[in-house]
């Protein structure tokens, strides 16, 4: 019954560790249950791969996962996510796949976590194709497609010149009402730059102003490429014009002031 008590105490602090970005501590505190003769368990690992997962140490949290088997701790559907989230966040996307795949052949349970973290994985590497897949996947399992899903599969689409795919899925999100950011806009508008498609572009442009989502660089320079491209510079002025508007409003906003020449600073 102490065992149990202490096990669930140890659980919750690794947890608070893990939300905290305190992966170092997180990693001693097996240490400690180990010399008071309490043994890890598949939750307490688990948190403490998704501890270092948030704090983007992705080899510290495979090497935990794998020495999981060596301590005869049974990896379940939340310890494969903590390590697919460390890896896909490590930009190292080969191995959330290869994860994903032991997955399947374990008939593990595969949630949304687990497909978002694969889909930023595929979308990383420029595998739209698997991308798609498991996007689809989701689909048909009925697992929540929020706006973070569908900008990275759109971004796989954008990276891998299927522009269409990008823009079909940008008014999908729109049908079904889920919201728009930053992400789904600037992918949408990279797609119509690469598909020289320059009016779509400014039309998705000023529906991101409309919308009073936060333009960014890449949104931006995406706008101004597609008219460029499509010989139409001079509908690229007010985009431009914007763009260092919003330049300069950012920088106030740190206080600092954009470079210029030391004569004319008064």
């Amino acid at each position: 019954s102490n065992v149990k008590s202490d096990m669930i105490i140890y659980g919750a602090v690794i947890s608070a560790c893990e939300k905290g970005c305190e992966w170092e501590k997180a990693l001693q505190l097996p240490v400690v249950m180990a010399c008071n003769g309490v043994d890890s368990n598949v939750i307490t690992t688990s948190a403490t791969i998704s501890a270092c997962a948030m704090s983007g140490e992705w080899e510290t949290a495979m090497h935990i996962s794998s020495a999981m088997k060596q301590r005869e701790v049974r990896p379940n559907t939340y310890s494969y996510n903590a390590a697919i989230s460390a890896c896909e966040k490590g930009d190292n996307w080969e191995k959330p796949l290869q994860l994903f795949s032991v997955m399947l052949q374990k008939k593990l349970e595969v949630d949304t976590i687990t497909f978002s973290a694969e889909i930023s994985a595929c979308e990383k590497a420029g595998e739209w194709k698997k991308a798609l897949w498991r996007f689809s996947a989701m689909s048909r399992g009925s697992l929540e497609l929020d706006t973070a899903t569908f900008g990275a599969v759109m971004s796989a689409f954008e990276k891998g010149s299927a522009w269409e795919k990008a823009l079909h899925l940008f008014s999908t999100m729109t049908q079904i009402q889920i919201e728009h950011n930053a992400v789904t806009f600037s992918a949408a508008i990279s797609a119509c730059e690469n598909g020289s498609e320059w009016e779509v572009a400014l039309h998705l442009f000023n529906l991101m102003e409309q919308s009073k989502v936060e333009s960014d660089t890449i949104a931006f320079s995406a706008a101004i490429s597609a008219c460029e491209k499509g010989g139409e510079w001079v509908k690229a002025l007010p985009c431009s014009m914007l763009w260092r508007s919003a330049t300069w409003s950012w920088a106030r906003s740190l206080s600092i002031r954009p470079c210029v020449p030391a004569r004319f600073v008064g």
